[in-house]
């Protein structure tokens, strides 16, 4: 039987894209210092496609047009479920999540932060209320698959792989010649991970790189940007062969960028970003 949470205890649940991009430490520093609250019993769980059909009805959240693509992120991949302890736990957790869409979400939430730029891999799950949060621990419960090693967890380096803009500048980067300067290979993620900065920096990378593509894999990022669905078959022709992550990724991007567009208006397209190695964040 699963143990129910005390009325000053709520859980998140950490969305796959937090293991791959290496952001756990990160994101329990900033949920910690945002909150006060404390993390205690936490475990691992794995979705399949009938269990992340039951977990998110429950919260609507198979409403949007992205709802495949959430299927896609969840199926067979690993979750972090932690409890928070402290008053008002569930509260606190939710005003700090940010709104689903990072172009819409409050720069110091979660999502406008860790370089989140779409509604799919936003980082994180909280509960809309404490009845919801029991019926979907319920359901982690039932899938859980052991605990988590922490000691590894905090060796992690983030790489932001979560997000389809960056994805698509450093994919792009494939379409010009190599450089020994670099060149378009590679973007600077800003370090304090801002999502508006990090999406104002990528826009205004890949429109350069679009005028100075030849039209077709030039039209191919405008596409993108513009959340053009015929972007997927144009990516296959000109990015050579991605893997399953990236292509979900860049779909995942589909649903945000006119969004982010509309939202950064003509800054995006007069800013540049140089080109560094990783970053590590987090303690």
């Amino acid at each position: 039987m699963p143990r129910q949470l005390s009325s000053e205890g709520a859980t998140t649940v950490y969305s796959p894209e937090v293991f791959v991009s290496g952001l756990l430490p990160g994101l329990d520093s900033f949920l910690a210092e945002a909150t006060g609250l404390k993390a205690g019993r936490r475990f691992l769980a794995q979705h399949d496609a009938a269990s992340i059909q039951a977990f998110y009805p429950k919260s609507g959240a198979t409403a949007g047009g992205h709802w495949p693509l959430i299927a896609d992120l969840y199926e067979g991949r690993l979750v972090c479920v932690t409890e928070w302890r402290g008053e008002a736990a569930l509260s606190k957790l939710q005003a700090v999540k940010g709104a689903t869409q990072p172009a819409l979400a409050d720069p110091d939430s979660v999502r406008g932060r860790f370089w989140c730029d779409n509604p799919v891999c936003n980082l994180l799950h909280v509960s809309d209320d404490p009845e919801r949060m029991a019926a979907e621990l319920r359901i982690l419960d039932e899938r859980r698959v052991g605990s988590l090693d922490l000691s590894a967890a905090r060796q992690a380096v983030a790489r932001p792989r979560h997000s389809a803009l960056l994805e698509l500048t450093r994919l792009s980067g494939r379409l010009f010649p190599a450089k020994a300067d670099g060149g378009w290979h590679g973007l600077a993620a800003p370090v304090a991970g801002d999502a508006r900065a990090a999406a104002k920096a990528a826009i205004g990378r890949l429109l350069k790189m679009a005028a100075q593509l030849p039209s077709r894999p030039g039209a191919m990022i405008r596409s993108f940007l513009a959340g053009d669905p015929a972007f997927l078959s144009e990516a296959a022709r000109h990015l050579g062969r991605l893997t399953a992550w990236e292509a979900m990724v860049l779909e995942c991007g589909l649903h945000s960028t006119p969004l982010w567009l509309e939202r950064l208006g003509a800054e995006a397209a007069t800013t540049a970003c140089p080109v560094v190695a990783e970053t590590r964040v987090g303690p």
